[in-house]
C-alpha cells in the first residue's frame, strides 16, 4: 500500500514537472537568454541525473537490491531529476541577467 502511494505522488510530480516544461520551453527557445537558461538548467539536470544514476548503481554493487527496491529506487531517481530540471529553469530564470 506505501509503495502505491509513493508511485502515485512520484507519478504526479512527474507529470506536473513536463507540464511546466512543455509550457516554457516554445517562449524560451526563441530567445537568447531563454536558450541560455535551458542551457543551464539542462547542465544542472544532466549531472543530478549521473550522481543519481551513480547512487543507484552503488547501493546495488555493496548491498544488493530486490526488484521491487530498485524499482522504487528509478522512480524517486526520475522524480528528483524532474523537479531538478523545473527548479533548474525557475531558478536560472530568476538569476540570470535579463539584458
Amino acid at each position: 500500500m506505501n509503495n502505491a502511494i509513493i508511485q502515485i505522488i512520484c507519478g504526479i510530480i512527474i507529470f506536473v514537472s513536463i507540464l511546466y516544461y512543455l509550457k516554457v520551453m516554445p517562449s524560451y527557445r526563441q530567445t537568447d537568454r531563454g536558450n541560455r537558461v535551458l542551457s543551464a538548467a539542462s547542465q544542472l539536470t544532466f549531472s543530478s541525473y549521473m550522481v543519481g544514476f551513480a547512487l543507484i548503481l552503488i547501493v546495488i554493487s555493496i548491498q544488493g537490491m530486490s526488484t521491487r527496491n530498485f524499482i522504487q529506487s528509478c522512480l524517486l531517481h526520475a522524480t528528483i531529476v524532474s523537479v531538478v530540471n523545473a527548479g533548474s529553469i525557475i531558478f536560472y530564470n530568476i538569476k540570470l541577467p535579463k539584458n
